[in-house]
Parts: C-alpha cells; structure tokens; sequence
C-alpha cells in the first residue's frame, strides 16, 4: 500500500513538473524543432478548425462552409491527404481548454495531455518493474528535452508524438522486458493488444509516429522465454489488435464521409469525388529527401521539383497531354501560383487536383528512385550513411529542467553514446538494456530512409537512455568501491586520529 501511495505521489509530481515546464516557456530552448514548420498538421490547422465548427454543431466531418456560404466537404487538401484523427486532437483541445471558448481549437493542449500522460506511464511502468534509478532519471531528462518540450508546448503542430508514442510503448512493455516471462499468462495478451491498439490509433495522427511500435512484435519473440508457438500468437495479437484499430479507424473516417456526402446533397452543397488518402505519401517525400545529401542526381527537398519531373513523364501518355498547362517552374524565382491545378475533380470546378491526386504520379516517383538506387546503389549507401553521421552528430542533446536547476549538455556527436551502450549492452548480455535501445532507435527510422533535411533525427531520444544506463552503471561502481574500499580505509584514518 506504501508504494502505491508513494507512486501515485510521484506520477503527481510529475504532472506539477511539467505544468511548471509548461508555464516558462521562455525556460525551453527554440533552436531544437523540425524546420519547415509548416508540415506535419500545421498547414491544415486552418482546414480543420473550419470542419471542426460543424463537427462540433451537427458531428458531420468533413463539412464546412467556402468563403460564398456554400457547403464543401473538402478545404485545399485538408481532408484528402489523410492523418484525419487530427480532428479528435481539435476535440480533445476544446474539451480541455473549455467548449464556452470562442476561439477555434489547437492542438497544443491535446499534445500536452498526451506527453504527461505518456512519461507517466512510461514512469509507472519502469517503476512497477523494479527499475526506479532508470525510471526516475530517464523521467527526468525526456521531460526537460528541449525538442520535445518545444514541440508540445510552445509549436503548434503534431511533432511532439513520435516521442511521446514511444515512451507509451515501453511504458506498456516495461514490466514483460524485465520479467521476461517463462508462461504465457493472459496479462501478457492484454499487453500485446494494448500495443496494438495505441500503434493503430497514434497512426492516424502522424505516420511516422508508428515507427515506435514497429520491432514490438518482434521483440516478443526474444524476450519471452515461453514456448515459440505462444510467443507468435502474442505477436499476432498485437500485430491483429493493429490491423483491426486501423480498419475501425478507417471504417469510422469512412462512415463520417457518407453521412457528411448526404448531407451535403439535401442541402445542394458540392461533394467532393476525389480520392482521398489514409495517410500521408511515401514516395514523394523520400523523392524530395534525397536532396539532403545528393550531389549529382539533381533531387532538392522541394515539392515542386518532384512536379516537375512527374509532369514531364505524364505529357508523354495521352491522357495526361494537357495536364496542368499553366505550370511553369524556375524553383526559386518563378514558382507556380500555388501547389494546385488548374484542373477539378468532378465538373463543378471547387475542388481543384493536386498532382499526387494523380493516379499515376506515386509510380513514377518511385520508378525514379529505385532506378537510381539500382543503377548507383554506392550512392544510396552513402546518403544512408550521411544521415546517419548527421543523426548522431545533430541530436537535440541532453538537458535537466527542473525548478532552480537548468542544466544543458549539447555537444556533437553526443548520439555516439547510443553506439557505445548498444555495444556495452550486447557484451554483458543485457537483453532488457539493448532491447530499450533497440526500440528507441526505430524512430530514427524516418530520418535514415526519408531525410535529414528537416531535422526529423530530434525524434531521437536513444542518447538519453544510453546516458541513463552510463549514469546508472557509474553508480554501482561508484557505491561498490566504496562499499569496499573507501569506508574501510575512512574507519582506519578515523582509528588512527583517535589514538594520536
């Protein structure tokens, strides 16, 4: 009963810690965020806090009003490029901050309540595993990054989740990766899906946020100690518990859709008939993200250059001759009125085409990618290697915030401490440790394969566990020595004085 009591004390403390961090913004650093602010939700804030309104009056989505009073279900490309859990993150705001505020919803206070809620469980479950040094140290450096401090309170976008997905994740898992369970117990199970069901959630938001969760199936396979039979249906249970959230997702967003397309029709409003995307595209950002480091094969992190080559292989097949006959580009100096066509879906001209819309613009994107890659694969591996000197060498580095104390440890190449706790970790055989490590790399994983270009590598907090286990190892020496050697020879010296 102590330590339930002590723990609920302490996930407190933890909730007024980071409402102090929250009320000092001035204390958080703003040169550690993920430049080209305008991606990942912020562009389409405008969009779904105009969905929103009706959202919230008549719980239709997509719905709102164009600047003639006309019912549209589409506002640029809000609703079509996909992550339409983005929508709830609005709710959740205005549920917190108060449904009587006049002002439309952002998506700071859902991200707030998301990352307190996630060092809490990451907090509780280390702690309930036995490991209260990792678990309080660990707390103590994620919660004063200054990455994801920016990102969750001060910007107002999505960036703040891949972080705070993976602490929810080992917070989960944390218990089974140091018990290593010898039975298949139906706890475990509970688990498994637990993780599933919050990967397939947290997917809607942001894609790259899944990351997190990818190796988890797999980690069941190694660190249980049951039989191999059982320890691939606790992997199908997470793995189904995942599918089955993203098709409900799916189906709901779906669902959502139909009732707001009937409604637009009693009311003679515009339905939109274009395609519409679950998530966000793979190829065009790892097109544009080759530009990070290419020297030779002309790519630029710049949508409008992917266009251009896209354009230029479409006007050869006679269905795309005439495809968007205005656009013109001279990237800097002469780029086109905005990132849409000329050409509409459907024949009432609202909703204008956006070149991914096409049909056949993914494929040859990636047709062109791993084209060069076959032709030139040194050249892929050496971007691949780039970024991940640059990842290493450019992370958001080491702090401590707490009241009174402000302590800031950025140094290059401070990532090579997750190097060095990977290889320290598989000398001892310390599975537990390298399976933390394991996982908290996979977030990496958008900047090694997408791009470096953006500073997506500040998703990575692997540093920050190899710190902790360093710090924690440099403990029990510390105390071992002295346990042997230094009270002793305190207690002689003490003796001695004594006599004299």
């Amino acid at each position: 009963m102590k330590n339930l009591v002590l723990l609920v004390l302490l996930l407190f403390s933890i909730v007024m810690w980071q409402g102090w961090a929250m009320s000092r913004p001035e204390l958080i650093p703003a040169d550690r965020y993920i430049t080209g602010t305008v991606g990942g939700g912020a562009h389409h804030l405008t969009g779904y806090q105009k969905f929103f309104e009706y959202y919230k009056k008549l719980g239709l989505f997509p719905l709102a009003k164009d600047p003639q009073g006309r019912f549209v279900m589409e506002l640029d490309d809000t609703f079509r490029m996909g992550d339409r859990a983005k929508i709830h993150l609005l709710k959740l705001s205005d549920l917190l901050t108060g449904s009587k505020n006049e002002t439309p919803p952002i998506y700071t206070p859902a991200n707030r309540f998301f990352f307190v809620l996630a060092l809490c469980t990451f907090f509780a479950g280390f702690w309930l595993a036995g490991a209260r040094f990792f678990a309080v140290a660990s707390t103590l450096f994620l919660g004063s990054s200054s990455f994801q401090l920016y990102e969750t309170y001060v910007n107002n976008n999505v960036f703040s989740y891949p972080i705070s997905h993976l602490l929810v994740q080992l917070g989960i898992h944390a218990v089974f990766l140091f018990q290593r369970p010898t039975r298949l117990h139906w706890k475990w199970l509970l688990l498994a899906v637990a993780g599933g069901v919050v990967a397939g959630s947290i997917r809607q938001i942001r894609a790259d946020a899944l990351t997190a969760y990818l190796l988890i199936p797999g980690m069941y396979l190694f660190v249980a100690r049951f039989g191999w039979s059982r320890r691939f249906l606790m992997s199908a249970a997470s793995i189904g518990a995942f599918l089955i959230t993203s098709g409900s997702w799916s189906s709901y967003f779906e669902h959502k859709f139909q009732e707001s397309k009937s409604y637009v029709e009693a009311n003679k409003g515009f339905v939109y008939t274009g395609p519409r995307a679950s998530y966000h595209l793979f190829w065009h950002p790892l097109y544009c993200g080759l530009g990070d480091f290419d020297k030779t094969h002309g790519y630029q992190w710049h949508d409008l250059l992917a266009y251009e080559y896209a354009l230029k292989i479409l006007r050869k097949r006679p269905e795309y001759r005439n495809l968007w006959p205005s656009f013109s580009l001279d990237v800097p100096k002469n780029e086109p009125k905005g990132y849409f066509m000329d050409e509409t879906f459907g024949s009432d001209g609202v909703y204008r085409m956006k070149l991914e819309n096409v049909p056949d613009y993914e494929p040859i994107i990636k047709e062109k990618v791993l084209t060069d890659i076959a032709q030139e694969p040194f050249w892929y591996v050496s971007i691949l290697l780039q970024r991940i000197e640059n990842s290493l060498k450019n992370t958001a580095g080491i702090q401590l915030r707490i009241p009174f104390i402000n302590l800031n440890w950025d140094r290059p190449f401070i990532g090579v401490l997750f190097i060095l706790s990977l290889v320290l970790s598989v000398a001892f055989r310390n599975s537990t440790r390298l399976w933390i490590l394991i996982i908290s790399g996979s977030v990496l994983a958008p900047a090694i394969l997408i791009t470096t270009v953006t500073r997506i590598q500040f998703y990575f907090v692997g540093h920050i566990f190899a710190f902790v286990f360093l710090l924690s190892a440099a403990v029990i020496a510390t105390s071992t020595w002295v346990r042997l050697n230094g009270i002793p020879r305190f207690n002689k010296l003490i003796k001695r004085k004594a006599r004299a």
